[in-house]
């Protein structure tokens, strides 16, 4: 490693001359090369979700075979029948494990975790809309026709105050995780228009919050993002 960090070049010039050598020991690489990666695609889309995982998968290996195959060839030995299918397992052990993983870090992910556990815990309070009426400030929000209309920044502090607290560090915006949500189908957007433009408002106008826009979720869809593997 040491060796690659102080002089780069060395890595591309072993691995160029690897590549050239690759005919001269597997005749037939490019042949194998298109017939292991339909194989490793299928393998992968049983267990992968996401296209960049499912691509680095098939890379690896597709690389990991040739090079037990002319590792085989030059040293006698059948090392591919040894170490391919454990290679095989480890690859896609991985990249399962940072798909999970990055799942978990998902903005709306780790919005809905943390708003469902402040609702459980009863840190937040959602009242019906009558409730709401009579005392707004007491509630995060108001549960209305089968949607969530929530505070924007009360919202936003407290998913970040308790995220935050647990010794992590909320990693958007206000207005990033808006729009996140709404990506993500959690937020529901309200249209308006703006000298003839039509524009979408990240809260929503309804007539017992008066003047401001308040967050229109769908608890719903925040719960399966919640509850997503």
């Amino acid at each position: 490693m040491k060796q690659f960090q102080s002089a780069p070049y060395l890595w591309t010039e072993y691995l160029a001359c690897f590549v050239d050598a690759l005919p001269i020991v597997i005749s037939n690489v490019v042949e194998q090369i298109q017939s292991i990666f339909p194989q490793c695609r299928d393998r992968a889309e049983k267990v992968l979700q996401e296209r960049r995982l499912v691509d680095t998968y098939c890379c690896l290996e597709v690389t990991a075979q040739i090079v037990l195959e002319v590792a085989s060839k030059i040293s006698g030995l059948d090392m591919k029948a040894q170490w391919q299918d454990l290679f095989d397992q480890i690859v896609l052990n991985a990249c399962v494990t940072s798909e999970q993983h990055s799942t978990q870090q998902l903005p709306e992910r780790l919005f809905a975790d943390t708003l469902m556990t402040l609702i459980q815990r009863q840190d937040v309070r959602l009242g019906k809309k009558e409730e709401f009426i009579e005392m707004p400030q007491a509630y995060l929000g108001a549960v209305v026709d089968g949607y969530w209309y929530l505070w924007p920044q009360e919202t936003y502090q407290a998913v970040v105050t308790y995220f935050n607290a647990g010794g992590g560090t909320f990693p958007l915006t206000a207005n990033a995780l808006w729009e996140a949500l709404s990506n993500a189908g959690i937020l529901i957007r309200s249209k308006t228009n703006r000298k003839g433009k039509l524009c979408y408002e990240n809260g929503t106008k309804v007539s017992f919050a008066g003047r401001p826009r308040l967050l229109k979720i769908d608890p719903a869809r925040l719960q399966e993002v919640a509850e997503a593997e």
